[in-house]
Parts: structure tokens; C-alpha cells; sequence
């Protein structure tokens, strides 16, 4: 596992520690550090959060605590197929001194795999596509490049 940590210059800084986990959305790869996560768990049956924003799909109950949870084919402008859901990723993030927990529902976790930080390089713009804010940086996969999520952006736009 490698402890090396690089700074991807996008909109906003972001750390990416070399490991990730493989996920993937509406057919498409992405990745997602495993610093930014707390674990992957089934799907879970969700209340509903009146007046929320439509990628909030509601909050689940996790051990006790009530968590948000976020549809990404909604937030990334994606089609929305509820036959494929199957996965919420725990997802955290340092803010204002407290850690905001977040659950992301995903179509399918793969596994963990590790890179040379340096094979990390900065997201390319997309032009006015809302969605291409949550893409922090891009790295070769085997077949095709994966889009890392920027999860500290991602949990910026969960009001809740």
C-alpha cells in the first residue's frame, strides 16, 4: 500500500493517496480514495427528506446514525435505473473540524486498487458541465481512463 500522497491542481486542491476504490456508475469506471471513504455497504431502504434536492435519494439508518445518502447518476446528470442500485459507499470528509459522513449510492463497487501518484493528472474541463466538478483528476485504467470523484466537492452541494 503506498503511503505517498500528491496534490491534483483542479478548481480546488485535492490529496490522493495512490489507493482507491473501483466503482462504477451508470457503465461508466471511476474511482473514489480510499482516505475519503469509511466502508461500502447494500443497499439500504431510504426515508425521504422533504424539499431536498432530487440527487438526495433520503437518509438511511447506519448503526444508529442517520445518513445522507446521494444518488451519483443524479448528480453526475446520469439516466436513473433504481433495477441497478446495489451499493452505498460511506464517504467523509474533514469539514469545519468535524467529519461530514455521506453515503453515496453507486451501481457497483469492484475493488481496491493501488497507482503511482504520479499517474494522477488533473481532470479536463468539460466546459459548463456542473457534473465535471465532482471529477477531480483522471488516471489510466486498462481499458479506458478512470474519473476520480472529488469528494470534498461532492459533499459541498449536500444541504442537508
Amino acid at each position: 500500500m503506498l503511503n505517498t500522497q500528491t496534490q491534483i491542481e483542479t478548481g480546488n486542491s485535492v490529496n490522493f493517496s495512490g489507493n482507491y476504490i473501483k466503482l462504477e456508475i451508470d457503465g461508466e469506471m471511476f474511482g473514489l480514495d480510499i482516505q475519503a471513504m469509511n466502508g461500502v455497504v447494500g443497499d439500504r431502504e431510504m426515508t425521504p427528506i422533504p424539499n431536498a434536492p432530487s440527487y438526495v435519494k433520503g437518509v438511511c439508518n447506519l448503526m444508529g446514525e442517520r445518513l445522507p445518502v446521494v444518488d451519483m447518476r443524479l448528480m453526475l446528470n446520469r439516466e436513473v435505473n433504481e433495477n441497478d442500485r446495489a451499493h452505498v459507499i460511506i464517504a467523509r470528509e474533514m469539514s469545519r473540524g468535524q467529519y461530514m459522513k455521506v453515503g453515496l449510492m453507486v451501481d457497483k463497487v469492484t475493488q481496491v486498487e493501488s497507482t503511482q501518484p504520479e499517474f494522477f493528472s488533473a481532470a479536463p474541463s468539460y466546459g459548463t458541465d456542473e457534473s465535471s466538478e465532482y471529477v477531480a483528476g483522471t488516471i489510466p485504467g486498462a481499458e479506458a481512463s478512470i474519473s476520480l470523484l472529488n469528494v470534498e466537492s461532492i459533499l459541498s452541494r449536500v444541504n442537508i
